[in-house]
């Protein structure tokens, strides 16, 4: 979007062809993004950690608190200086049923969480 705009800046003016593309451009990443982020919820209960993805096909994968053996925290580039991070939750029954939360703000008060379900628990 910036982009268009600023080539209808240094080619002599904004034409109405270079507004409309940089408004359609930033309409289409939104529209992009806001369908990414709402086809994965995350939640924990005192009993489960679950992971559902999907719009039209939803699939859900859950872990017990109690078989969670490891939570690995992961951020990077400029999102993990911005506090954005992933974090997986490895189960005790094998590598298939691991579940990864992206996206994440605020993950070490999450593992934070789950490890005082588990003491609970």
């Amino acid at each position: 979007a910036a982009g268009c705009l600023t080539a209808g800046y240094y080619t002599g003016g904004y034409s109405g062809w270079f507004v409309f593309s940089g408004l359609a451009l930033c309409l289409l990443i939104s529209s992009c993004a806001l369908i990414h982020r709402s086809a994965s919820q995350h939640h924990i209960t005192t009993r489960r950690v679950e992971h559902i993805t999907g719009l039209l096909h939803k699939s859900s994968r859950e872990i017990r608190i109690a078989d969670i053996r490891a939570i690995h925290i992961s951020s990077r580039g400029l999102l993990g200086l911005l506090g954005v991070s992933s974090i997986h939750f490895s189960a005790t029954s094998g590598p298939e049923d691991d579940i990864t939360f992206r996206g994440i703000r605020r993950a070490r008060r999450l593992q934070a969480l789950v490890r005082k379900l588990q003491d609970l628990g």
